[in-house]
């Protein structure tokens, strides 16, 4: 089985476990492992199909060594069976000028380390986010360096899936920034932050004032997951 094909099961599996979540709220951890670890493994895909014919993969493998090819030039070849992990792949794609908008994966491993952690998981919304940033990341990715369509690559019922949590997703996005945008700061640097903000209880990041039109310090912010009020 190729790296590609099991970024595809990877990937596929994630979704599969979030339409399960409502019955086992346990899935949303292994929903979050699994689109991570999928992501991960498409990088990896490219990386190989990059590597030079005849290196044994050189650009993901976490080992590498000097040896004379058939010409008697020194050439670099990757050995035994490590692979680079998420920072690896970050260096490796910055050498070889290859742009992914880091900041939304590097929330989809923040948000994977702290459900295994910290959150709860009695509050399958908050995964929408995730899944909404993993998307972004599969999308552009296969369609600017895998020259696929990620609809038959994943599949008509995946990428709907996909696609309808991102939609919804995005109305409410709009909503916070507009409850938010409507308030006053002492400081404009308060805004951005509070923008940036995520529930300390569940790891969603939609956060929205309770008060509209009013000093930001005279409000309250809920969170639209579990509702959380500070």
């Amino acid at each position: 089985m190729t790296i590609l094909q099991n970024a595809i099961d990877s990937i596929q599996l994630g979704v599969e476990d979030y339409e399960l979540i409502a019955e086992n709220p346990k899935r949303l951890v292994s929903c979050v492992r699994n689109l991570f670890s999928g992501i991960l493994l498409l990088f990896k895909s490219h990386l190989v199909d990059l590597s030079p014919q005849g290196s044994n993969d050189l650009y993901i493998k976490l080992k590498n060594e000097e040896i004379l090819d058939k010409n008697g030039n020194k050439v670099l070849v990757g050995i035994g069976k490590g692979t680079i992990n998420f920072k690896g792949i970050i260096d490796k794609f910055g050498v070889l000028n290859i742009q992914v908008e880091w900041t939304e994966l590097e929330r989809v491993q923040e948000y994977r380390n702290n459900i295994e952690h910290y959150f709860s998981t009695d509050n399958p919304k908050a995964v929408q986010a995730i899944l909404t940033h993993s998307f972004n990341i599969i999308n552009a990715f296969t369609r600017d360096y895998l020259r696929k369509d990620p609809i038959e690559l994943f599949g008509e019922n995946v990428w709907s899936i996909f696609i309808e949590i991102e939609n919804v997703y995005q109305k409410e996005k709009q909503n916070c920034i507009q409850y938010l945008d409507a308030n006053k700061y002492i400081n404009h640097k308060i805004l951005p932050l509070i923008k940036k903000n995520t529930c300390r209880d569940c790891g969603f990041d939609l956060i929205q004032p309770v008060l509209k039109g009013v000093d930001a310090y005279k409000t309250r912010y809920k969170c639209l997951s579990c509702f959380r009020v500070c």
